[in-house]
């Protein structure tokens, strides 16, 4: 799930963990794509941290 996150930001320009939460809350794509789960902008930035 949130490599679809991640990957979505990465397409569009949105590098921001808060802007990310807000997309997923905000976009009809986003919330198809993870199922109708919003996770928070902290679990998105721990998320980022392990991988890089």
């Amino acid at each position: 799930m949130f490599l679809k996150i991640y990957l979505y930001g990465y397409l569009n320009g949105v590098r921001s963990a808060r802007d990310l939460e807000k997309e997923c809350m905000r976009n009809m794509e986003m919330q198809w794509l993870l199922e109708a789960i919003i996770p928070n902008y902290h679990s998105i930035s721990d998320f980022r941290k392990k991988q890089s």
